[in-house]
């Protein structure tokens, strides 16, 4: 069905596209949501000890896996110019790229082992944190060839096979964290442990389930990605690096703020850093919507401008922006309508609940900051501008966000100190900070008439 160029029209189109996408994005969500609540089923100390083990993972993909955010509008790019060898040749630099990034992180995540013994946790928390981790080693490689196949499936306009994957992996995930949390089946009972070995195969089914997508596609089978394996390019792979690098360090600005949190509160308490993840783990499920609609619009973008059509480009970066915003209003409301019961869904301990409901509350305020934020990210990365975001990262989180944070968390400078309250209150203003820069920049570069290309 054809739509008339018109933002409405264009908005409608993107979320078509995006709806795949989100998903998809909330079947993997609901992975990290799912070891949340089996842990949390088991106790508290498995859900503390699975919450810093899943920091120390996501902040070690990042520092390197953000990089093959990249791969996403240089491939929408040739896609959109319909060029299937210059196509096929940035899917194989990719991997080149990948492989070597994904031993970097798995070795970095034996590290880990020691760092979270540092933390003050409780004794029980770091053994149960550390058995989380020890599969983890693996699944961090695998991470970075799923993420290299994914954004290659996003960009040749494939959402649905992301959907239909990530599905498939949620279900596997349920089923392998209640056999192996709980004991079921035979299998032997690991607590918060046996979400870590459930990740681990899930990612490789997930590693399989893309690659034979891309093999067996009809669309995809004329661009041959799998036949001639190309040699490694130095020049291809930094294109790669130029764009991707400063796409990781600013996620990794953002995320390892988010990260450090549970480290630097871990001294307070089981019951202070459980109520935190419910929250984290609640507001990325809400995050995810405009992700997935970001995602679409980085693709939108991307394959508009390999067409050579900024027109057309401009649009869809206007229509996408519009549509988060609207769907960030609705989520608002979700979060002050429902936070008890939200809550109440992951744990039966009233002083975690207690906690929980005061974070979403704070969550609710900076939901649509974080949104348009996520949207102006991702409309710049369709323009390939990826240097100067990243410096607005650094000075919203680290500047001034985690100075604040911290000073009204942990210390008495702003009065009696907040505890976790104080790190979501930074973040609220950080994500506003990052909000209207990013808009200001999108503003700027989307009504050139001209882009220029890597």
């Amino acid at each position: 069905m054809k739509y008339k160029q018109t933002l409405v029209g264009e908005a409608v189109r993107l979320f078509r596209f995006a709806l795949p996408l989100v998903i998809g994005q909330a079947a993997a969500v609901g992975m990290g949501l799912t070891d949340v609540f089996m842990a949390g089923q088991a106790s508290v100390d498995d859900l503390a000890g699975v919450t810093l083990g899943n920091s120390i993972t996501i902040f070690v993909f990042l520092i390197l896996g953000g990089i093959l955010f990249a791969n996403a509008p240089l491939i929408g790019h040739h896609f959109g110019a319909n060029d299937h060898n210059a196509l096929r040749n940035q899917f194989h630099q990719c991997l080149w790229l990948a492989l070597p990034l994904g031993l970097i992180a798995s070795a970095t995540m034996s590290g880990g082992l020691w760092l979270v013994g540092q933390l003050g946790a409780e004794p029980q928390v770091v053994a149960i944190a550390r058995g989380y981790m020890v599969p983890m080693i693996a699944a961090v490689f695998g991470f970075h060839l799923m993420f290299w196949l994914r954004t290659t499936l996003e960009a040749v306009s494939l959402p649905r096979a992301v959907m239909v994957v990530n599905i498939s992996g949620l279900l596997l995930n349920i089923l392998l964290d209640y056999a192996l949390v709980f004991g079921h089946w035979g299998l032997p009972k690991l607590g918060g442990v046996g979400c870590g070995w459930a990740t681990l195969i899930v990612v490789f089914f997930q590693v399989l389930a893309f690659a034979l997508w891309l093999l067996r596609s009809r669309a995809t089978r004329a661009m041959k990605l799998f036949a001639q394996l190309a040699r490694p390019q130095l020049r291809a792979i930094g294109d790669i690096l130029r764009l991707g690098a400063p796409i990781s360090v600013g996620i990794l600005f953002e995320f390892s703020f988010f990260g450090i949190i549970p480290l630097i509160v871990a001294s307070l308490g089981s019951e202070v850093l459980s109520g935190h993840s419910i929250a984290h783990q609640f507001d990325g499920l809400m995050f995810i919507v405009s992700l997935g609609i970001g995602q679409a619009l980085t693709v939108a973008i991307s394959q508009h401008i390999g067409a050579e059509n900024s027109e057309k480009a401009w649009l869809s970066c206007r229509a996408g922006l519009t549509l988060i915003a609207a769907i960030a209003c609705l989520q608002v409301a979700v979060y002050l309508l429902f936070p008890e019961a939200i809550a109440a869904f992951f744990n039966k301990d009233p002083s975690v609940q207690a906690i929980a409901v005061q974070l979403l509350l704070i969550a609710a305020i900076y939901r649509f900051s974080d949104a348009i934020a996520v949207g102006a990210m991702s409309a710049l990365r369709g323009y390939k501008i990826t240097k100067a975001p990243m410096i607005v990262q650094f000075v919203a989180f680290w500047v001034v966000g985690f100075p604040l944070a911290y000073s009204l968390a942990m210390t008495d400078f702003w009065g009696t100190a907040m505890g976790v309250s104080g790190f979501w209150v930074g973040a609220t203003v950080a994500l506003s900070i990052s909000a209207l820069c990013l808009m200001a920049m999108v503003q700027h570069h989307g009504k050139k008439k001209t882009i220029k290309l890597i």
